[in-house]
This record gives structure tokens, C-alpha cells and sequence, in this order.
């Protein structure tokens, strides 16, 4: 998906490097750096609405959502991870396990 959208991003005048992985440039663009919030918001808010207007994204919006939205296997796999969490001791114990384990020599 980003290959086919690698186009749009010439016109934000971010152009991606020849060899260079798409997807590593578009997480490297829309990464914020300290001290420059505000300038990396605005390039992020740039991006995505470059992407929105596009009709990648609009295909996208076209033939997934109304799937998975209206899909009720899906919805019914959501209420079930949901039912059966695992509590907070439980997981804090595997966590302190996993811990005690990665420093063992």
C-alpha cells in the first residue's frame, strides 16, 4: 500500500530516496523531534490530509470499512478478548517472571 502512494508524497516535498524503504520514510516524517512539536505536527497534519484526499485512501474507505464495521465474527472475537483479560496480579507476575528470566547468565 505505501508503494502505490509513494507519488502524493513528492508534491508534500518529502521525496523518498531511490533505495530507501517507504514505510521507514513515512515513520521517519511523521516521527516528532524535541523542540520542534509544533513544525512536526503541522508536516504530520500535511501528510495525512494529502493521503486522505487521495484515492488510495478512498478506496480504502470504500471496500474495508462497511466490512468490518458490519462483520459480526469480528465483533463477536472483540467481545470475548475483552470477557476474558487476564487481571492485573496475573499479568505483573508474568512480567516480574520474564524479568528474573531475561537475567539469568
Amino acid at each position: 500500500m505505501v508503494q502505490k502512494w509513494v507519488r502524493p508524497e513528492k508534491t508534500a516535498s518529502l521525496p523518498c530516496k531511490a533505495n530507501y524503504n517507504p514505510a521507514d520514510h513515512y515513520v521517519w516524517e511523521t516521527s516528532i523531534m524535541e523542540g520542534q512539536e509544533e513544525t512536526c505536527r503541522n508536516k504530520i497534519d500535511s501528510i495525512c490530509s494529502q493521503y486522505e484526499a487521495s484515492s488510495i485512501a478512498q478506496n480504502v474507505i470504500k471496500s474495508q470499512l462497511p466490512a468490518v464495521k458490519s462483520n459480526a465474527e469480528i465483533e463477536n472475537e472483540i467481545k470475548k478478548n475483552v470477557q476474558n483479560g487476564v487481571g492485573f496480579f496475573v499479568s505483573f507476575w508474568w512480567l516480574l517472571w520474564r524479568s528474573l528470566i531475561a537475567q539469568v547468565p
